[in-house]
């Protein structure tokens, strides 16, 4: 099991809106995305390292094991928005380990942090994408959106990753994890998931946020009949709309800092 990991900062207000000038579209192959001009040496990072992680060649027919409504459109839109920053000068990926730290844990040279850039100085989220602890699904759990954010390291901080201290989160989002541990020193939790999701029983999920709750802490739960596991923004289908209860809940908690 692959256990690189890719953060993703994505800074709030982000505007990738469709241009005249897009090269990539539902046709393109993904082999060209990766092996695009403008993104390298990062390109085969924005879909999963192993190939059998995903199928299909084009952006249109991309599936990525374990999600499911991955919308096309949305993937063009983040292809797209990234060529148009790299050409426009703009830094999109941080290559964040030194050569002796890849030296030393050669795991690291798969590591980086992309980061989509938004209004100076408006509030930013780290993003890391779920993948089943076995690979990144980016392209449906983290480029999209800037909502699904670690329990633990919103609980315990970046120094019981052996990291420096960092402020620790306002709070945090998260879609379908059978995560059960809930402590008093948790962050203010939003979190949504399909009923039917058989990876992450929605049961478990609204237990641990009912205890979360009874600790005084903030929480908001939804949970969506009839979806499975993996909807990303839920475009199209019945959880539409949660990112925006998901942000107002994260100004919510902001403003209360």
């Amino acid at each position: 099991m692959k256990r690189c990991l890719l953060l993703f900062l994505i800074l709030f207000f982000l505007f990738p809106l469709f241009s005249e000038d897009d090269v990539f579209t539902q046709e393109t192959k993904i082999s060209d995305v990766v092996s695009y001009p403008s993104f390298q040496p990062f390109g085969r990072l924005l879909f999963p390292l192993e190939s059998w992680y995903y199928s299909r060649s084009t952006l249109k027919d991309l599936r990525l094991v374990w999600y499911s409504n991955i919308d096309p459109d949305e993937t063009v839109e983040i292809v797209n928005y990234l060529r148009r920053s790299t050409e426009e000068g703009m830094q999109v990926f941080y290559d964040i380990y030194s050569e002796e730290e890849k030296r030393e844990d050669p795991w690291k040279r798969d590591t980086g942090l992309f980061f989509f850039r938004g209004r100076e100085g408006a509030p930013f989220a780290v993003c890391n994408a779920g993948g089943g602890f076995a690979y990144v699904g980016a392209m449906q759990d983290s480029f999209p959106h800037a909502l699904e954010l670690s329990a633990w390291l919103g609980r315990y901080g970046t120094r019981y990753f052996g990291q420096e201290e960092l402020p620790r989160p306002s709070c945090v989002i998260m879609q379908y994890t059978g995560l059960s541990d809930a402590s008093f020193d948790d962050p203010s939790t939003f979190a949504c998931v399909g009923e039917n999701d058989g990876i992450a029983p929605w049961r478990v999920m609204e237990h641990r946020l009912r205890v979360l709750s009874s600790y005084g802490i903030p929480t908001e739960f939804h949970h969506y009949p009839g979806l499975v596991h993996g909807f990303g923004l839920g475009t199209g289908t019945v959880a539409e709309g949660w990112l925006d209860q998901a942000v107002a809940f994260w100004m919510e908690q902001s403003r209360s800092l």
